[in-house]
């Protein structure tokens, strides 16, 4: 079994051009063709020749732009950074998935986005301090911000440090699993 062959920008234009010879050189061959069969009478042999070869000169070139317009998606492939991954919505993710997902949330706390590990309050609902255990996004996408729909809601998971019993009770996970809250209601803490 061979090996398959990789198509690179460099490989698709060289074969391109590869081809553009061959389809010069069955033009050459049938304008030599017409040239012969004016001098011999022998029409229609060369005559079908020549059409062959004209044919296949048309398809070659066909294949070679075919080709060219391959290399230049492959080195366009190549330039492109992808794209970011959005997380699944409320889906707590850490530091680096935020710096990823750039341009894909809106923050709309007074403070800074607070950083991994930063101690906060969280002031809805008197649930009081904690520590920042990542972020999420929430919300429909385009409302958080209509000019651009792919954009939603940045918000703040925090493991409560001693939440009201209320809250205890509803969340009996509350020690493990982080509160999740948006910007205006979580203050940084110095």
């Amino acid at each position: 079994m061979t090996a398959p062959i990789r198509l690179t920008p460099r490989v698709l234009s060289q074969t391109a051009a590869e081809l553009e010879k061959d389809a010069a050189d069955m033009e050459a061959r049938a304008m030599q063709l017409e040239e012969e069969q004016q001098q011999d009478g022998a029409y229609l042999t060369r005559n079908f020749l020549q059409t062959a070869l004209f044919t296949a000169a048309k398809n070659a070139r066909h294949t070679a732009d075919t080709y060219r317009a391959a290399a230049l998606y492959a080195e366009a492939l190549a330039t492109m950074q992808a794209a970011p991954v959005c997380p699944a919505e409320y889906a707590i993710f850490d530091a680096a998935t935020l710096e990823q997902a750039e341009g894909l949330y809106v923050w709309r706390g007074t403070d800074p986005i607070p950083s991994g590990g930063q101690r906060v309050k969280v002031t809805m609902n008197g649930l009081g301090f904690g520590t920042v255990a990542g972020y999420f996004l929430a919300g429909e996408a385009g409302k958080a911000d209509p000019a651009r729909p792919e954009r939603r809601f940045l918000g703040v998971g925090v493991l409560l440090e001693g939440p009201p019993d209320w809250y205890k009770a509803q969340h009996p996970n509350w020690q493990t699993e982080p509160a999740r809250v948006f910007g205006p209601e979580v203050a940084a803490l110095e």
